[in-house]
């Protein structure tokens, strides 16, 4: 029951990943326990054997049910390190693809900082270079507007010049 509820656990992590961020929506490999509970079964099975052999419910006790039980125990143990490294090693299988996919989207986001890092850190140089520019207009405009100015004055001068001078140029007056 608890290796179906891992499952369940591992198939939720896996759909969060997929509808949040985007994963390859992916199903994860199942955790089987069979095999565990088949070997506990068994040592069960070997267990009752023995308390039910009536050779052995005729013998003394002390030494042989010692030496059982201390046998049964190594058993389990065994069997419990087994399943543990079984279990470690789902869990890796499990998360290995979940951790690929998070390294790579780490990276794609580490990617898209940098560029609008890059983006703004341009606009900030954009925004200097429209400001250097503004300036330089103005300073062209109020150059322009004095010129503008200066040749109205020219232009009214020669106006006026004109207009001072005999309407016969090639005329000489003594």
């Amino acid at each position: 029951m608890q290796s179906k509820k891992i499952n369940s656990l591992a198939n939720q992590q896996y759909l969060l990943s997929h509808s949040r961020h985007g994963f390859e929506k992916r199903v994860p490999e199942a955790l089987v326990m069979q095999n565990f509970l088949d070997q506990m079964t068994a040592l069960e099975g070997v267990t009752e054997q023995f308390c039910a052999n009536p050779i052995n419910v005729m013998t003394e006790k002390h030494f042989l049910v010692r030496k059982f039980f201390l046998s049964l125990g190594q058993q389990a143990q065994a069997i419990f390190a087994e399943a543990h490294q079984e279990s470690n090693k789902w869990l890796l299988d499990v998360l290995g693809p979940l951790k690929l996919q998070i390294n790579e989207h780490k990276l794609v986001l580490e990617k898209r900082t940098a560029a609008l890092t890059e983006v703004h850190q341009n606009t900030d140089l954009l925004k200097k270079n429209m400001a250097a520019v503004e300036t330089e207009f103005k300073t062209l405009h109020n150059q322009s507007s004095k010129l503008d100015q200066l040749l109205l004055v020219l232009m009214k001068s020669a106006k006026s010049a004109s207009s001072t001078e005999p309407e016969n140029p090639t005329a000489i007056t003594i």
